[in-house]
Protein backbone atom coordinates (compact mmCIF):
# COMPACT_ATOMS: atom_id res chain seq x y z
CA UNK A 1 0.00 0.00 0.00
CA UNK A 2 1.37 3.55 -0.39
CA UNK A 3 -0.23 6.24 1.92
CA UNK A 4 -0.93 9.46 0.35
CA UNK A 5 -1.02 13.06 2.28
CA UNK A 6 -1.94 16.06 0.44
CA UNK A 7 -2.78 19.17 2.34
CA UNK A 8 -1.96 23.04 2.20
CA UNK A 9 1.72 23.26 1.72
CA UNK A 10 2.97 19.77 1.01
CA UNK A 11 1.87 16.26 -0.01
CA UNK A 12 3.64 13.10 2.27
CA UNK A 13 4.30 9.64 0.06
CA UNK A 14 5.09 5.91 2.46
CA UNK A 15 4.85 2.89 1.73
CA UNK A 16 3.49 0.13 3.49
CA UNK A 17 4.77 -3.61 2.69
CA UNK A 18 3.90 -6.97 4.20
CA UNK A 19 1.61 -4.84 6.49
CA UNK A 20 4.36 -2.45 7.91
CA UNK A 21 5.52 0.87 6.99
CA UNK A 22 8.95 1.43 5.97
CA UNK A 23 11.40 2.68 8.51
CA UNK A 24 14.80 4.89 7.70
CA UNK A 25 17.43 5.77 10.19
CA UNK A 26 18.73 8.66 7.63
CA UNK A 27 15.84 10.89 7.01
CA UNK A 28 15.89 14.54 6.02
CA UNK A 29 13.81 17.43 7.34
CA UNK A 30 13.91 20.91 4.63
CA UNK A 31 17.47 19.44 3.32
CA UNK A 32 19.07 18.71 6.47
CA UNK A 33 20.22 14.82 7.34
CA UNK A 34 18.50 13.66 10.82
CA UNK A 35 19.86 10.32 11.98
CA UNK A 36 16.94 8.88 14.21
CA UNK A 37 14.55 6.28 13.76
CA UNK A 38 11.79 7.04 11.65
CA UNK A 39 8.54 6.77 9.61
CA UNK A 40 9.99 6.57 5.46
CA UNK A 41 8.27 9.77 4.34
CA UNK A 42 8.76 11.35 0.96
CA UNK A 43 8.08 15.00 1.68
CA UNK A 44 7.65 17.40 -1.72
CA UNK A 45 6.39 21.04 -1.97
CA UNK A 46 3.05 20.36 -3.92
CA UNK A 47 -0.16 21.54 -1.32
CA UNK A 48 -3.40 23.03 -2.15
CA UNK A 49 -1.38 26.70 -1.36
CA UNK A 50 1.43 25.70 -3.40
CA UNK A 51 2.07 28.64 -6.30
CA UNK A 52 1.62 28.38 -9.86
CA UNK A 53 4.23 30.48 -11.65
CA UNK A 54 6.02 30.55 -14.87
CA UNK A 55 10.17 30.39 -15.41
CA UNK A 56 12.77 32.45 -17.10
CA UNK A 57 12.67 29.70 -20.03
CA UNK A 58 8.65 29.68 -20.50
CA UNK A 59 7.84 26.81 -18.47
CA UNK A 60 4.84 26.11 -16.26
CA UNK A 61 5.69 25.44 -13.08
CA UNK A 62 4.27 24.71 -9.65
CA UNK A 63 5.69 25.26 -5.74
CA UNK A 64 7.51 24.61 -3.99
CA UNK A 65 6.72 28.33 -2.54
CA UNK A 66 3.44 28.64 -0.64
CA UNK A 67 0.75 30.96 -0.15
CA UNK A 68 0.60 29.21 2.93
CA UNK A 69 -2.96 29.57 5.67
CA UNK A 70 -2.21 33.35 5.75
CA UNK A 71 -3.03 34.85 3.81
CA UNK A 72 -3.48 31.94 1.94
CA UNK A 73 -4.80 31.21 -1.92
CA UNK A 74 -6.58 34.25 -3.51
CA UNK A 75 -9.57 32.70 -3.59
CA UNK A 76 -9.69 32.95 0.26
CA UNK A 77 -10.34 36.37 0.38
CA UNK A 78 -7.26 37.03 2.85
CA UNK A 79 -5.11 39.13 0.84
CA UNK A 80 -3.74 36.52 -1.33
CA UNK A 81 -3.14 37.28 -5.09
CA UNK A 82 -1.01 34.59 -6.87
CA UNK A 83 -2.71 31.70 -8.32
CA UNK A 84 -2.27 28.21 -6.13
CA UNK A 85 -3.57 24.51 -6.45
CA UNK A 86 -6.52 25.45 -4.77
CA UNK A 87 -7.59 28.20 -7.10
CA UNK A 88 -7.19 25.91 -10.00
CA UNK A 89 -9.08 23.22 -8.75
CA UNK A 90 -11.81 25.94 -7.56
CA UNK A 91 -12.03 27.41 -11.05
CA UNK A 92 -12.09 23.77 -12.29
CA UNK A 93 -15.40 23.27 -10.83
CA UNK A 94 -14.27 20.33 -8.67
CA UNK A 95 -14.46 22.55 -5.60
CA UNK A 96 -17.62 23.84 -4.84
CA UNK A 97 -17.26 27.87 -3.57
CA UNK A 98 -20.44 27.40 -1.19
CA UNK A 99 -19.12 24.61 0.53
CA UNK A 100 -15.55 24.23 1.41
CA UNK A 101 -14.59 21.41 2.79
CA UNK A 102 -17.61 21.38 4.87
CA UNK A 103 -16.81 24.28 6.93
CA UNK A 104 -18.71 27.92 6.95
CA UNK A 105 -15.98 29.01 4.67
CA UNK A 106 -17.36 30.60 1.47
CA UNK A 107 -14.57 30.77 -1.60
CA UNK A 108 -14.29 33.39 -4.50
CA UNK A 109 -14.03 32.32 -7.79
CA UNK A 110 -13.47 35.82 -9.19
CA UNK A 111 -10.37 36.68 -7.18
CA UNK A 112 -8.97 33.13 -8.01
CA UNK A 113 -9.86 34.13 -11.61
CA UNK A 114 -7.93 37.94 -11.05
CA UNK A 115 -5.11 35.61 -9.69
CA UNK A 116 -4.90 33.68 -13.00
CA UNK A 117 -4.90 36.47 -15.25
CA UNK A 118 -1.00 37.26 -15.02
CA UNK A 119 0.11 33.64 -15.00
CA UNK A 120 -2.42 32.96 -18.47
CA UNK A 121 -0.43 35.81 -20.34
CA UNK A 122 2.82 34.37 -18.94
CA UNK A 123 2.27 31.38 -20.10
CA UNK A 124 0.95 32.30 -23.54
CA UNK A 125 -2.38 29.99 -22.57
CA UNK A 126 -5.96 30.27 -22.72
CA UNK A 127 -7.85 30.43 -19.34
CA UNK A 128 -8.67 26.30 -19.28
CA UNK A 129 -5.63 25.59 -20.40
CA UNK A 130 -3.71 27.50 -17.99
CA UNK A 131 -5.41 25.81 -14.78
CA UNK A 132 -5.87 22.23 -16.63
CA UNK A 133 -1.97 23.31 -16.89
CA UNK A 134 -1.40 23.75 -13.06
CA UNK A 135 -3.56 20.49 -12.24
CA UNK A 136 -1.17 18.41 -14.52
CA UNK A 137 2.00 19.84 -13.17
CA UNK A 138 1.31 19.46 -9.59
CA UNK A 139 -0.12 15.83 -10.73
CA UNK A 140 3.84 15.46 -12.49
CA UNK A 141 5.42 16.31 -9.42
CA UNK A 142 3.62 14.05 -6.96
CA UNK A 143 4.00 11.41 -9.44
CA UNK A 144 8.04 11.96 -9.03
CA UNK A 145 7.26 11.91 -5.05
CA UNK A 146 5.63 8.68 -5.73
CA UNK A 147 8.13 6.71 -7.45
CA UNK A 148 10.77 8.04 -4.95
CA UNK A 149 8.73 6.18 -2.35
CA UNK A 150 8.34 3.42 -4.12
CA UNK A 151 10.35 2.51 -7.09
CA UNK A 152 13.58 3.54 -5.71
CA UNK A 153 12.58 1.40 -2.84
CA UNK A 154 11.87 -1.44 -4.96
CA UNK A 155 8.34 -1.60 -5.02
CA UNK A 156 6.20 -1.89 -7.76
CA UNK A 157 3.65 0.95 -7.65
CA UNK A 158 0.91 -1.38 -9.98
CA UNK A 159 1.16 -3.90 -7.58
CA UNK A 160 -0.48 -1.15 -4.55
CA UNK A 161 -3.35 0.42 -3.41
CA UNK A 162 -3.34 4.24 -2.96
CA UNK A 163 -4.99 5.39 0.48
CA UNK A 164 -5.60 8.90 -0.13
CA UNK A 165 -6.51 11.84 3.06
CA UNK A 166 -5.46 15.28 3.81
CA UNK A 167 -7.87 17.88 1.97
CA UNK A 168 -6.68 17.59 -0.85
CA UNK A 169 -5.28 14.28 -1.56
CA UNK A 170 -8.46 12.58 -2.91
CA UNK A 171 -9.36 15.18 -5.56
CA UNK A 172 -5.73 14.48 -7.01
CA UNK A 173 -5.54 10.71 -6.21
CA UNK A 174 -7.97 8.85 -8.78
CA UNK A 175 -5.25 10.94 -11.52
CA UNK A 176 -2.26 9.80 -10.09
CA UNK A 177 -3.20 5.88 -9.93
CA UNK A 178 -3.87 6.32 -13.31
CA UNK A 179 -0.25 7.87 -14.42
CA UNK A 180 1.02 4.95 -12.44
CA UNK A 181 -1.21 2.02 -13.64
CA UNK A 182 -2.29 1.39 -9.77
CA UNK A 183 -5.80 -0.20 -9.80
CA UNK A 184 -7.82 0.83 -6.71
CA UNK A 185 -7.47 4.10 -4.68
CA UNK A 186 -9.14 3.99 -1.18
CA UNK A 187 -9.98 6.89 0.45
CA UNK A 188 -10.89 6.58 4.16
CA UNK A 189 -13.29 8.21 6.57
CA UNK A 190 -12.70 11.42 8.46
CA UNK A 191 -9.58 11.58 5.24
CA UNK A 192 -9.13 15.73 6.33
CA UNK A 193 -8.35 14.82 9.56
CA UNK A 194 -6.85 11.06 8.83
CA UNK A 195 -3.39 11.62 10.31
CA UNK A 196 -4.73 13.00 13.56
CA UNK A 197 -6.85 10.39 14.05
CA UNK A 198 -3.98 8.26 13.36
CA UNK A 199 -2.53 9.76 16.29
CA UNK A 200 -5.61 8.74 18.21
CA UNK A 201 -5.77 5.51 17.62
CA UNK A 202 -2.03 4.51 16.99
CA UNK A 203 -0.19 2.38 19.49
CA UNK A 204 2.05 3.81 21.87
CA UNK A 205 5.79 2.95 20.76
CA UNK A 206 9.40 2.80 22.34
CA UNK A 207 12.54 2.30 20.08
CA UNK A 208 15.75 1.09 21.43
CA UNK A 209 18.57 0.68 19.43
CA UNK A 210 22.88 0.14 19.92
CA UNK A 211 25.29 -0.34 17.64
CA UNK A 212 27.22 -4.18 17.08
CA UNK A 213 29.61 -4.15 14.04
CA UNK A 214 30.17 -7.48 14.33
CA UNK A 215 30.18 -10.81 11.27
CA UNK A 216 27.06 -12.92 12.03
CA UNK A 217 27.98 -16.09 14.08
CA UNK A 218 26.70 -17.92 16.67
CA UNK A 219 29.00 -15.81 19.22
CA UNK A 220 27.48 -12.14 17.62
CA UNK A 221 23.79 -14.27 17.81
CA UNK A 222 24.38 -14.26 21.89
CA UNK A 223 25.59 -10.63 22.45
CA UNK A 224 22.58 -9.58 20.22
CA UNK A 225 20.15 -12.05 22.84
CA UNK A 226 21.70 -9.92 25.49
CA UNK A 227 20.95 -6.02 24.20
CA UNK A 228 17.85 -7.12 23.51
CA UNK A 229 17.17 -8.67 27.15
CA UNK A 230 18.71 -5.12 28.24
CA UNK A 231 16.16 -3.14 26.19
CA UNK A 232 13.15 -5.15 27.16
CA UNK A 233 13.68 -3.99 30.81
CA UNK A 234 14.34 -0.69 29.56
CA UNK A 235 10.97 -0.43 27.96
CA UNK A 236 9.09 -2.08 30.31
CA UNK A 237 10.72 0.30 33.18
CA UNK A 238 9.77 3.25 30.99
CA UNK A 239 6.21 2.16 30.32
CA UNK A 240 5.21 1.96 33.74
CA UNK A 241 6.74 5.11 34.45
CA UNK A 242 4.30 6.45 32.03
CA UNK A 243 1.39 4.65 33.45
CA UNK A 244 0.77 2.82 30.28
CA UNK A 245 -0.56 -0.80 30.67
CA UNK A 246 2.67 -2.98 29.35
CA UNK A 247 1.07 -6.37 30.43
CA UNK A 248 0.41 -7.17 26.66
CA UNK A 249 2.95 -5.66 24.91
CA UNK A 250 4.56 -6.62 21.62
CA UNK A 251 8.27 -6.92 21.21
CA UNK A 252 9.55 -6.78 17.54
CA UNK A 253 13.12 -7.25 17.18
CA UNK A 254 15.08 -6.35 13.91
CA UNK A 255 18.70 -6.23 12.95
CA UNK A 256 20.74 -3.75 10.42
CA UNK A 257 22.81 -6.05 8.04
CA UNK A 258 25.11 -5.50 5.14
CA UNK A 259 27.64 -7.09 3.53
CA UNK A 260 31.36 -6.26 4.84
CA UNK A 261 33.15 -3.57 3.11
CA UNK A 262 29.42 -1.50 2.27
CA UNK A 263 28.62 1.42 4.05
CA UNK A 264 24.54 1.23 3.83
CA UNK A 265 22.55 -1.12 5.45
CA UNK A 266 18.95 -2.84 5.31
CA UNK A 267 16.59 -3.89 8.43
CA UNK A 268 16.08 -7.53 8.90
CA UNK A 269 13.16 -9.14 11.41
CA UNK A 270 15.07 -10.67 14.01
CA UNK A 271 13.67 -13.91 16.03
CA UNK A 272 16.21 -16.57 17.93
CA UNK A 273 14.99 -19.32 15.39
CA UNK A 274 14.86 -17.11 12.31
CA UNK A 275 18.73 -16.91 10.05
CA UNK A 276 19.03 -13.32 9.60
CA UNK A 277 21.93 -13.90 7.21
CA UNK A 278 20.06 -15.95 4.75
CA UNK A 279 16.70 -13.04 4.87
CA UNK A 280 19.56 -10.34 4.82
CA UNK A 281 20.17 -12.15 1.39
CA UNK A 282 16.50 -12.58 0.44
CA UNK A 283 16.28 -8.75 1.68
CA UNK A 284 18.77 -7.48 -0.38
CA UNK A 285 18.05 -9.21 -3.61
CA UNK A 286 14.33 -7.97 -3.15
CA UNK A 287 15.47 -4.28 -2.94
CA UNK A 288 18.21 -4.36 -5.70
CA UNK A 289 17.27 -7.25 -8.04
CA UNK A 290 20.64 -9.24 -7.40
CA UNK A 291 22.24 -10.90 -4.23
CA UNK A 292 25.74 -11.18 -3.39
CA UNK A 293 25.02 -14.83 -1.25
CA UNK A 294 28.77 -16.19 -2.63
CA UNK A 295 30.54 -13.08 -1.94
CA UNK A 296 31.50 -11.22 1.39
CA UNK A 297 30.68 -11.83 4.90
CA UNK A 298 27.42 -10.18 6.36
CA UNK A 299 27.83 -8.41 9.30
CA UNK A 300 25.48 -7.12 11.93
CA UNK A 301 25.44 -3.06 11.89
CA UNK A 302 22.68 -2.16 14.81
CA UNK A 303 20.44 -3.80 17.16
CA UNK A 304 17.06 -2.44 17.62
CA UNK A 305 13.96 -3.55 19.61
CA UNK A 306 10.93 -1.43 19.49
CA UNK A 307 8.27 -2.45 22.48
CA UNK A 308 4.28 -1.57 21.09
CA UNK A 309 1.31 -1.21 23.69
CA UNK A 310 -1.95 -0.57 22.57
CA UNK A 311 -4.16 2.68 23.38
CA UNK A 312 -7.70 2.10 24.46
CA UNK A 313 -9.96 1.80 21.28
CA UNK A 314 -12.04 4.52 20.42
CA UNK A 315 -14.96 3.91 18.10
CA UNK A 316 -15.86 4.97 14.88
CA UNK A 317 -18.83 5.33 13.37
CA UNK A 318 -20.12 2.74 10.26
CA UNK A 319 -21.97 2.47 7.02
CA UNK A 320 -24.80 2.95 7.34
CA UNK A 321 -27.27 -0.49 5.18
CA UNK A 322 -29.59 2.31 3.52
CA UNK A 323 -30.10 2.68 -0.14
CA UNK A 324 -28.43 4.39 -2.92
CA UNK A 325 -28.69 7.95 -2.42
CA UNK A 326 -29.63 10.31 -5.34
CA UNK A 327 -26.75 13.19 -6.38
CA UNK A 328 -27.32 16.17 -4.55
CA UNK A 329 -26.85 18.27 -7.00
CA UNK A 330 -24.52 18.86 -10.65
CA UNK A 331 -22.19 20.95 -11.81
CA UNK A 332 -19.63 21.32 -14.58
CA UNK A 333 -16.36 20.62 -14.19
CA UNK A 334 -13.27 21.27 -16.11
CA UNK A 335 -11.88 17.84 -17.76
CA UNK A 336 -9.00 17.58 -20.70
CA UNK A 337 -12.10 17.49 -23.30
CA UNK A 338 -13.71 20.44 -22.34
CA UNK A 339 -16.66 21.36 -19.74
CA UNK A 340 -18.80 18.53 -18.80
CA UNK A 341 -21.33 18.42 -16.02
CA UNK A 342 -20.99 15.57 -12.89
CA UNK A 343 -23.27 14.53 -10.48
CA UNK A 344 -22.22 15.86 -6.60
CA UNK A 345 -22.60 13.93 -3.53
CA UNK A 346 -22.81 14.19 -0.13
CA UNK A 347 -20.72 11.30 1.88
CA UNK A 348 -22.51 11.38 4.61
CA UNK A 349 -25.78 10.28 2.67
CA UNK A 350 -24.09 7.44 1.01
CA UNK A 351 -24.85 4.03 1.86
CA UNK A 352 -23.43 0.37 1.82
CA UNK A 353 -24.62 -0.21 -1.62
CA UNK A 354 -23.09 3.46 -3.24
CA UNK A 355 -21.81 2.89 -6.51
CA UNK A 356 -21.49 5.24 -9.45
CA UNK A 357 -19.14 5.90 -12.35
CA UNK A 358 -16.80 9.36 -13.39
CA UNK A 359 -16.55 11.86 -13.95
CA UNK A 360 -18.45 12.80 -10.24
CA UNK A 361 -17.13 14.64 -6.84
CA UNK A 362 -18.11 13.27 -3.57
CA UNK A 363 -18.13 16.35 -0.90
CA UNK A 364 -16.87 15.40 2.71
CA UNK A 365 -16.33 17.59 5.90
CA UNK A 366 -12.55 17.80 5.28
CA UNK A 367 -11.76 17.19 1.85
CA UNK A 368 -13.40 16.36 -1.22
CA UNK A 369 -13.37 13.42 -3.51
CA UNK A 370 -13.19 14.05 -7.53
CA UNK A 371 -13.59 10.75 -9.65
CA UNK A 372 -12.33 11.54 -12.97
CA UNK A 373 -14.03 9.71 -16.36
CA UNK A 374 -13.46 6.05 -16.44
CA UNK A 375 -13.03 5.34 -13.14
CA UNK A 376 -15.79 3.42 -10.66
CA UNK A 377 -16.94 4.61 -7.30
CA UNK A 378 -17.95 2.64 -4.61
CA UNK A 379 -18.70 1.95 -0.67
CA UNK A 380 -15.77 -0.29 0.56
CA UNK A 381 -15.42 -1.90 4.00
CA UNK A 382 -15.20 -0.11 7.33
CA UNK A 383 -16.54 3.05 5.68
CA UNK A 384 -14.10 3.66 3.18
CA UNK A 385 -14.73 5.01 -0.87
CA UNK A 386 -13.23 2.74 -3.15
CA UNK A 387 -12.45 4.15 -6.64
CA UNK A 388 -11.67 1.45 -9.39
CA UNK A 389 -9.23 3.03 -11.96
CA UNK A 390 -8.97 1.82 -15.46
Amino acid sequence: MITFDMGGTSADFSAIADHTPLCTEEGEIDGLPIRLPILDITTIGAGGGSIAWVDKGGVLRVGPHSAGSEPGPACYSRGGNLPTVTDANLLSGILDPMSFLGTQMTLNPEKARDAFQPLVRSADLSDEETILGVRAVVNANMLRGIRKATVEKGIDPRECTLLAFGGAGPIHAAELASELDIKEVLVPPMAGVFSALGILLSDVRLDFGQTLIARWSTKTQGEVETILEQFKEKALRSLTRQGLDHKDARFIAALDMRYEGQSFHLPVAYTEEANPAGDFHQVFRKRYGYGLEQGPHVEVVTVRLSAVTSREEIPLVGVTSSPARQPVGKRSILLLSGWETAPVYHRGNLGSSFHDHGPLVVEDEGSTVFVPPGCEISMAEMGCLSIRVK
